[in-house]
């Protein structure tokens, strides 16, 4: 899997371009605000439908307009495709062929991609929110269907508040939100902990080749959504736990339980890694689960997912740089690296199948392994 093409209109500051790439490595250098991490978020976009850097869709046109775009051609092992979005200040539009479609779900399936930024580092320091973002990222491409769920538990969840914030409301009233709620958040939290089960092996290898001193790496969530020393998780045990603090929601207006306060307890060597771990095991943490998820979509997919690696050089030692990218070389994926340094650059592009794409005030311009240089952007 790999993208061959990808056209913007109005995106950031990448203005009307069209820019051909390598199914191999695709160097991105570029001094900082040039537009280097922005061509990578394109990508991730087109992908997820999400950036890695906002949530608001009106900061992803560019300035001055009303509307952008990012499409681009899809080569897959069995076919290829075009995909597409196209953004307004309050929402986005999807296309699959040229056609709009309401699917999410069917779009994502179609175009997997995992990436690295310097705040992926926050996973396992920071706050759930960063560990919940993480893990539906890749949930949603795993499970294309979880997608719908975790949006309708969202719109749900925020009618049931609106619901509690006025003095008039009654049990009965935030119960009937709850019956939409417990399905959901029973169906969410299982097919988080089926994710995390499935990664936790595979992480564990990537951490092995990474850090072997570290020892092994656990994955487990950690929800509100079942009552303490649960035996079975059953649809009815949600409920019960809704019940609960049903008077205690009432009574403080604002939800206390559900998967939107979920989190994911990562230990290392017996210890709380978010407790414990040292700045260069958290990046050999967060680089194992990247490795992890890269694997994980491939056995499910069938072939390797695009993989993004924004600032690498900035935020990663010689050695971990070195372990990462033999790692996502030798898996035969189409890999985007981002950096302000062409030495860096050069130290890595001894590869046959690649390119290097130089940014400069939004404009690209490429050279190859034999260092002949050719205009990628073609102005509309």
């Amino acid at each position: 899997m790999y993208i061959s093409e990808l056209r913007l209109y109005h995106y950031r500051n990448l203005e009307n371009s069209t820019v051909r790439l390598s199914p191999g490595v695709n160097f991105v250098v570029g001094q900082n605000g040039q537009g280097k991490t922005n061509l990578l978020e394109a990508v991730h976009f087109l992908s997820t439908t999400r950036s890695f850097r906002t949530t608001k869709v009106k900061e992803l046109i560019g300035w001055g307009h009303e509307e952008g775009s990012v499409f681009g051609k899809i080569e897959r092992k069995d076919f290829d495709l075009e995909l597409g979005l196209s953004l307004e200040k309050k929402k986005r539009r999807v296309f699959v062929n040229g056609d709009e479609t309401k699917s999410y779900a069917d779009y994502l399936e179609k175009f997997v991609s995992v990436s690295f930024t310097p705040s992926d580092l926050e996973i396992v320091k920071g706050g759930p929110p960063g560990r919940r973002r993480f893990l539906d990222r890749y949930l949603c491409f795993y499970y294309p269907h979880a997608f719908e769920k975790l949006i309708s538990y969202q719109r749900a969840l925020k009618n049931k508040n609106a619901l509690l914030k006025q003095q008039s409301a009654d049990s009965s009233q935030v119960q009937a939100w709850n019956e939409v709620l417990i399905p959901l958040s029973f169906e969410i939290s299982t097919l988080r902990r089926e994710f995390l089960t499935a990664l936790q092996p595979r992480a564990q290898r990537a951490l092995e080749e990474l850090a072997p001193a570290d020892g092994a790496i656990e994955l487990h969530l950690e929800t509100t959504t079942f009552p303490k020393e649960c035996q079975e998780h059953v649809v009815d045990a949600v409920r019960e736990r809704y019940n609960e603090v049903l008077s205690r929601e009432i009574a403080s207006q604002r939800s206390l339980i559900g998967v939107h306060r979920d989190d994911v307890e990562i230990i290392v060597g017996g210890k709380s890694a978010r407790s414990y771990a040292s700045q260069g095991q958290t990046r050999s943490i967060v680089l194992a689960l990247l490795l992890g998820v890269i694997e994980l979509l491939e056995e499910k997919i069938g072939e390797p997912p695009v993989v993004l690696l924004d600032d690498v050089e900035s935020e990663l030692d010689e050695g971990r740089t070195r372990s990462l990218f033999n790692l996502a070389f030798s898996k035969g994926c189409q890999v985007f690296i981002s950096g302000t340094d062409q030495a860096f650059v050069e130290q890595w592009s001894n590869n046959e199948n690649q390119q290097i794409i130089t940014v400069s005030n939004g404009a690209f311009s490429s050279s190859n392994n034999q260092n002949e240089h050719q205009n990628i952007c073609m102005n509309s």
